[in-house]
Formats: C-alpha cells, structure tokens, sequence
C-alpha cells in the first residue's frame, strides 16, 4: 500500500515537471514568435525610412525628379512585399509544425489506445 502510494506520488511529481517543462516551452515558442514579428516590423520601418530619406528632397526642391519618385516608391514596395511574403511564409511553417507536432501526439494517442485494447 505504502508502495503503491509512493509510486503514485512519484508519477505526480513527473506529470507536474513535465506541466512546466510544457508551460516553458510554450512560452518559449510566443517569445521567438514575438521577437520575429519584432524583427518584420523593424525591416518594414527600415523601408519606409529609407523611402522616405530619398523621396523628402525630391519633394522639397523646386523641380522634383519624378523618376527619382517613382523609382523610390516602386523600390519601397517590392521590398514591403517580400517582408510580407517572408511574414506568411513563417507562418505557415509555424502552422506545419504545429500540425506535425499534432499529428505526433494523435499517433501516440492511437498507439495507447490500440495497446489498451490489446489488454
């Protein structure tokens, strides 16, 4: 009896690591998805920084170059559309993952059940 309770108070204490170990890699996964959605933001910025450096003096002087203009505005959205496909490429490799990591605990599941059946 004492035993039996013994191994039940290990087999807790293991469920309750594995719940943190769990919860860690959790939060780990929202922080680097966090800072890469940083990392798009500031590559976004850094564009239209740049757009705007070489389009302001055209602006302000008396004859703007309007090649220069439009050069620069056709440059800046390229650039924001690759950002945006790198942003929707990482997201579906995140969702693959996910669905992978998915569809492992589903075969595990299906390994258990058939295992019990067994029984």
């Amino acid at each position: 009896s004492n035993q039996i309770l013994s191994n039940q108070v290990e087999v807790g204490d293991h469920e309750h690591e594995h719940d943190h170990v769990q919860e860690d890699s959790e939060h780990c996964a929202q922080l680097k998805e966090y800072v890469v959605n940083l990392e798009h933001n500031v590559s976004e910025l850094k564009v239209q920084l740049n757009f705007f450096r070489t389009v302001q003096p055209q602006i302000n002087a008396a004859i703007p170059d309007l090649d220069t203009i439009v050069d620069a505005t056709i440059g800046k959205e390229r650039a924001l559309n690759e950002i945006r496909n790198k942003k929707v490429l990482h997201i579906l490799q995140s969702k693959d993952e996910e669905i992978s990591t998915l569809r492992g605990i589903t075969q595990k599941y299906h390994n258990l059940q058939a295992s019990y059946n067994v029984l």
